[in-house]
């Protein structure tokens, strides 16, 4: 398993992991570099025999020819709110992982960077105007 280090901070390796069983995969996404991106649905149950459901993404063509609906999977899940719940399938780790994609930190920066611009033009309008 390679934890990175967001997912170590949010303590994800040391959740309790639960067999979940598969209840849909919806392909609502399409385009860009992604192509096709499967929304894999799943539901578990706690030890007190609570059920709970979660999510995950992953491209099309990447998603294991065994995950069908029905089909049993290995999740971990939050002890204390086991609505927050993680697959090392997920193509996002389920939030946590976003920074490990090169593209979403430039993006952001560039749009903070616009951002500042933006003020800037602002103010010095402003001052301009006076």
């Amino acid at each position: 398993m390679d934890w990175n280090s967001s997912e170590r901070h949010a303590g994800v390796d040391k959740w309790p992991e639960a067999t979940a069983t598969v209840t849909s995969i919806e392909q609502p996404f399409v385009g860009g570099k992604y192509h096709f991106l499967s929304v894999v649905s799943y539901t578990f149950k706690d030890p007190s025999g609570e059920y709970w459901a979660g999510n995950y993404q992953m491209p099309t063509s990447d998603l294991p020819d065994d995950v069908t609906e029905g089909a049993a999977i290995t999740i971990r899940y939050n002890p204390q709110n086991p609505r927050k719940s993680w697959c090392e399938d997920d193509y996002f780790r389920c939030g946590f992982g976003r920074f490990q994609s090169f593209d979403y930190p430039v993006a952001m920066l560039l749009m903070i960077g616009i951002f500042v611009l933006l003020i800037a033009a602002i103010e010095i309008f402003h001052i301009h105007v006076r």
